[in-house]
């Protein structure tokens, strides 16, 4: 094998190392939910590693507020919605 040849493999080798490890690197964010972008981020040499990395990212991200949700959900914070009398009078549809 040819010197040529021999540096063609190893570079084969190296983007087929990194495509596996990139792409580990998506499966465990996605398995832990942590969001896309923050894959490339992860360290370690074994997917346990990567989980426990992860999991500490996710840990470290604030986490969304839980909103507070009425029974019927008005939104704007309105308390109390318009009866049909009072559209029907606010329309001037009496």
């Amino acid at each position: 094998m040819s010197h040529n040849d021999c540096k063609k493999v190893e570079t084969l080798r190296a983007q087929a190392e990194r495509t596996s490890r990139e792409l580990m690197q998506r499966d465990v964010a996605a398995e832990v939910g942590l969001p896309p972008i923050f894959a490339a981020r992860i360290t370690g040499n074994d997917k346990e590693t990567m989980l426990e990395d992860a999991k500490a990212m996710l840990s470290a991200l604030p986490s969304k507020p839980t909103p507070s949700l009425s029974a019927t959900n008005p939104g704007s914070g309105q308390t109390r919605s318009e009866t049909d009398e009072e559209r029907r009078k606010r329309l001037g549809l009496r």
